[in-house]
C-alpha cells in the first residue's frame, strides 16, 4: 500500500542538505550531533552522504582556519593600563628607595630618576596580550 505523503527528508533538495552539512561542520559539533541531525531530517542514504561529506569537509576547514578572539574593549584597554601604570609608580617608589637613598647614604651618586623609571617600566603596553594577562592577574577579566 502506497501512501502519498512525503518525508521532510525526502523533500530536502541537495543544496539544503550540503548547506546543513556545512553549517554543522562550521560549528565543528560533533558526529553524534550530525547523526542527531539525520535521523531528525529523515535522510535518505544517499542524503546522508551528502549530509556527511560536507560536514567533514566544512570542519575540517574550521579547524585549520585560526579562530578569532575576541579583544579588549577600550575601556579594558584603559584599565589595564591603569593597573601597570600604578604597578611601575609602586616599583619606582621602592627603587627610588634603594638606589637613590642609599646610594646618597653611602656618599655615592644617586641613579637618575629617568633611569629608575626605565626599570620599573615591566610591560609593554601596547601588547594587547600584556594587557589581557594583566586584567587576568586583577581578576577583572
Amino acid at each position: 500500500m502506497e501512501t502519498n505523503t512525503t518525508t521532510k527528508g525526502n523533500s530536502m533538495n541537495t543544496q539544503e542538505i550540503i548547506n546543513e552539512g556545512i553549517k554543522l561542520g562550521q560549528a565543528m559539533v560533533g558526529t553524534s550531533e550530525v547523526q542527531a541531525k539525520r535521523v531528525e531530517l529523515n535522510l535518505t542514504d544517499e542524503q546522508a552522504e551528502v549530509l556527511w561529506a560536507n560536514f567533514h569537509q566544512a570542519r575540517d576547514k574550521a579547524y585549520r582556519t585560526p579562530s578569532k578572539r575576541q579583544g579588549l574593549t577600550t575601556e579594558q584597554k584603559a584599565r589595564a593600563r591603569e593597573i601597570i601604570k600604578v604597578q611601575e609608580e609602586e616599583i619606582l617608589v621602592h627603587l627610588k628607595a634603594k638606589y637613590q637613598g642609599r646610594n646618597e647614604l653611602f656618599g655615592m651618586k644617586p641613579v637618575a630618576t629617568s633611569t629608575l623609571r626605565k626599570w620599573a617600566k615591566t610591560v609593554d603596553t601596547r601588547s594587547n596580550f600584556n594587557l589581557e594577562q594583566t586584567l587576568r592577574q586583577a581578576g577583572e577579566l
